[in-house]
């Protein structure tokens, strides 16, 4: 989930605010794979219980993103 929205980076340009169609595709993308992170990041606090989750550095990495 964290390296996806990558390749959408490489649409981005100088003259994006020209592209106003693919300007509005990327933000769409954009807030869709942020709720997604965010629903992971949910799922994996019920699956491994608030405590443990924050015992994993990789958890932690994840919430402060």
């Amino acid at each position: 989930v964290t390296v996806a929205p990558c390749p959408l980076q490489a649409f981005e340009d100088i003259y994006i605010e020209q592209r106003k169609v693919i300007r509005t595709i990327l933000e769409y993308a954009d807030k869709v794979f942020s709720y997604i992170f965010v629903i992971e990041m949910l799922l994996k606090w019920v699956a491994y219980g608030f405590k443990v989750y924050f015992t994993n550095a990789w958890c932690w990495l994840d919430f402060l993103i």
